[in-house]
């Protein structure tokens, strides 16, 4: 455990800047929405909507405190999920580099320990990142808003909780299938990801034309798993309510459970599973430098 602490510190120490990426983003947002409304104070302007929230009428005031916390924990996500991308080729690339990469793996400390701290921080530690600032978030923002609709905040803690639990394995495939191009390739790994897939793709298209057989599209599945056009999202719940003719938003909110996970949820798992084992491979075959 001693140790695993201690290469986690290495980690952080080393890559802090790339790993804070969400928090950086968020506080960025802070700044600047603060600065919007100093600014807007001195040139007079009425803002006072902020303190005189008005509702928005029948069951879409719960849709829009749900959805207040759902866009807010997907949104997050995705740029965590970009934030991953790099921060995979990050993690393992920059001690080659910088030359010193046998420095750092010369460590009293296994290949797996090592390696398993990093995948970790590509991952879950930056998830983590956008679980803790989605709860600030929604703590302050939802409560307000909650408030001011004399409704329960627990529809934007419901909303924040949805988009995680939609947004967690697309996640951890997005920045799995990264990683793996990582540990492959040594230098600019994610344009070669991208020569890589498109070769696999322009060859499809080849073979699809020649042989009058319509071969499936790799990037497509990879796009399906990834949770890009996939998931819950606000239109789905206007539209249903719209249709129920004002009906219960609380069936809509509770429908959208089944939506968090799909027919790909097992598929992400396995193939998470089998990027980072692939990425630790070649990763533990490289010459060092």
């Amino acid at each position: 455990m001693k140790q695993i602490k201690a290469l986690i510190r290495k980690e952080f120490l080393t890559h802090w800047g790339a790993m804070l990426l969400p928090a950086w983003f968020t506080l960025g947002v802070i700044v600047t929405m603060v600065v919007g409304l100093i600014w807007a104070l001195i040139q007079g302007a009425d803002i006072s909507i902020f303190a005189n929230l008005k509702s928005f009428g029948g069951e879409y005031d719960k849709i829009v405190l749900w959805g207040l916390g759902l866009a807010g924990s997907s949104g997050l996500a995705m740029l965590a999920m970009l934030t991953g991308i790099g921060l995979a080729d990050t993690i393992l690339n920059s001690s080659n580099k910088k030359r010193c990469e046998i420095f750092h793996l010369s460590q009293p400390v296994s290949l797996a320990k090592i390696v398993g701290v990093k995948y970790g921080l590509v991952t879950l530690g930056t998830y983590l990142q956008v679980i803790a600032i989605s709860l600030a978030g929604v703590s302050v923002m939802g409560t307000y808003i909650a408030y001011k609709l004399h409704l329960s905040p627990g529809y934007a803690f419901t909303g924040m909780l949805q988009g995680l639990s939609g947004m967690i394995l697309p996640f951890f495939f997005t920045c799995s299938l990264y990683w793996m191009f990582a540990g492959i390739f040594k230098n600019a790994s994610f344009i070669k990801s991208m020569f890589s897939l498109g070769g696999i793709e322009i060859a499809r298209l080849i073979l699809s034309k020649t042989t009058v057989i319509n071969f499936p599209s790799l990037s497509a599945y990879l796009l399906k798993l990834s949770g890009l056009g996939n998931g819950i999202n606000v239109s789905f719940a206007d539209k249903t309510v719209t249709s129920l003719g004002g009906g219960s938003a609380d069936a809509v909110i509770n429908r959208a459970w089944a939506m968090a996970f799909d027919e790909y949820t097992w598929q992400r798992i396995l193939f998470s599973l089998i990027f980072f084992a692939v990425g630790y491979w070649f990763y533990s075959r490289r010459e060092l430098n």
